[in-house]
């Protein structure tokens, strides 16, 4: 368990498992999605597990607690691990982070999408201070990606 918070937070989680399957750069893309499918949302033949892809041996190999907690949340209903997920995602970014934004900067504008919060650049450092200060108090130490989308600002970078 800890090795694969250890990896999730350094970002390199996509890129092991890339290296243990043989997957090349430009497959990153579909590799995050066959992950997804192949290991924590997908329901599998019997509703609990996936053929032995190649994929699924590396993440077992790998994580083999990570997976018997996923195959335990499964158990019975295979929506159960992906709504105990985006219940932990929403409490973090909406409950904890968006609330403090709201209470104490109440005039930063902000935009939710998913795991993201759009702001305007000023506010960047702020929000992703933000965003550390309440995944630690979890005991997260998130990578926070930034990504402009002004085209004045991605011309000058």
């Amino acid at each position: 368990m800890t090795r694969y918070q250890r990896d999730c937070e350094g970002g390199m989680f996509y890129e092991l498992m890339m290296n243990r399957t043989g997957v090349p750069p430009e497959g990153r893309g579909q590799l995050k999605k066959d992950i997804f499918k192949e290991v924590f949302y997908g329901t599998g033949r019997d509703g609990m597990g996936w053929e032995d892809t190649p994929l699924r041996k590396a993440f077992v190999q790998s994580y083999p607690n990570v997976w018997k907690l996923i195959r335990r949340y499964k158990k019975g209903n295979y929506r159960r691990l992906a709504w105990a997920m985006q219940r932990a995602e929403s409490r973090l970014m909406i409950d904890a982070v968006c609330y403090r934004l709201a209470t104490e900067f109440p005039n930063v504008p902000i935009i939710t999408i998913h795991d993201s919060i759009m702001t305007t650049y000023q506010y960047v450092p702020l929000i992703s201070q933000l965003i550390s200060e309440e995944f630690g108090i979890a005991g997260l130490r998130p990578t926070i990606k930034t990504t402009s989308y002004s085209r004045e600002i991605a011309e000058a970078a």
